[in-house]
């Protein structure tokens, strides 16, 4: 009887470090699956839908963005949080602006490779608006539909069918 208590402990001890990391690297997955914000960086072109500043302690901390990323394409939206910096916020603002308008479209904004000259780390961005006329399709060129053949036409061919129901 005095290996079960033993065995019982060494399972304890084994058991709990791992639920415990099991836990802590399915938290950041469970919350971005329920649509919380966590820190990540921006893809380097999206689709604005809003942001927010938050506000800790009477200062500016991050922004939380709600995008759909084009680059890489995800079809869906998701919250970032990054950390806030004035340059980010200002594109973000004109962003949302332009969302407000009446000029229909997608609000895009697109990241430039270098990163802001500030230091930041955040690469340069731009707002802009894609009307349906303007986005191109990189797809491959539409291959031509081949000729209409009439249903009549195409029993004559037919080999199988006997000269009674041509």
């Amino acid at each position: 009887m005095s290996t079960t208590p033993a065995r019982g402990i060494t399972i304890k001890l084994l058991l709990g470090p791992a639920l415990l990391a099991a836990s802590v690297f399915a938290v950041p997955g469970v919350g971005a699956r329920l649509g919380y914000a966590w820190p990540s960086p921006l893809p380097a072109s999206f689709q604005y839908i809003a942001h927010k500043t938050v506000v800790v302690e009477g200062e500016k901390r991050w922004i939380d963005v709600f995008l759909v990323s084009r680059k890489p394409l995800h079809g869906d939206a998701r919250v970032h949080r990054i950390r806030w910096t004035a340059p980010v916020e200002k594109v973000l603002d004109q962003a949302q602006r332009m969302k407000e308008d009446p000029g229909g479209g997608e609000i895009v904004v697109n990241g430039s490779r270098e990163a802001t000259p500030g230091g930041d780390g955040h690469p340069g961005y731009s707002a802009m608006r894609v009307l349906p006329q303007d986005r191109v399709h990189k797809g491959p060129p539409a291959q031509p539909r081949p000729p209409a053949v009439e249903p009549r036409q195409e029993r004559r061919r037919s080999p199988a069918a006997p000269d009674y129901l041509t």
